[in-house]
């Protein structure tokens, strides 16, 4: 969880901490030089297309295409895996957001698109 206040549908200190962990993700190469591919996944639209802006203004498309960055909705990744996923659940303080919880299936996608990690926020 990630200190800060949260607005009517997203989370934006949790928006500064996915793009801090991003930045870290995509210098990583795998031993080769080949690039990870990257994903990142939240139950919330607002959460992911805020997500998405903030990347567009600070990477350029070939950064983005190097990695095959792709940001969406947890229905947004059925059937699709990156190497990495960051998970950005933008749940208040209260617990507000966890309903996304009570469907299994959505909850099963959402950990289980990451071929090898879900790299730890702060």
């Amino acid at each position: 969880m990630v200190d800060g206040k949260q607005d009517e549908a997203t989370s934006p200190a949790e928006v500064d901490a996915v793009l801090a962990l991003l930045a870290k993700e995509v210098e990583r190469t795998e031993p080769g030089g080949r690039s990870l591919t990257i994903g990142v996944a939240s139950p919330f639209r607002a959460q992911a297309e805020a997500i998405t802006e903030q990347i567009r203004e600070r990477w350029t498309a070939e950064e983005i295409e190097r990695v095959r960055l792709r940001v969406g909705t947890v229905h947004s990744f059925q059937g699709d895996e990156r190497d990495v996923m960051v998970l950005s659940l933008a749940v208040g303080s209260d617990g507000e957001g966890l309903r996304f919880l009570e469907d299994p299936n959505l909850f099963n996608v959402l950990v289980t698109r990451a071929r090898r990690r879900v790299p730890s926020g702060t």
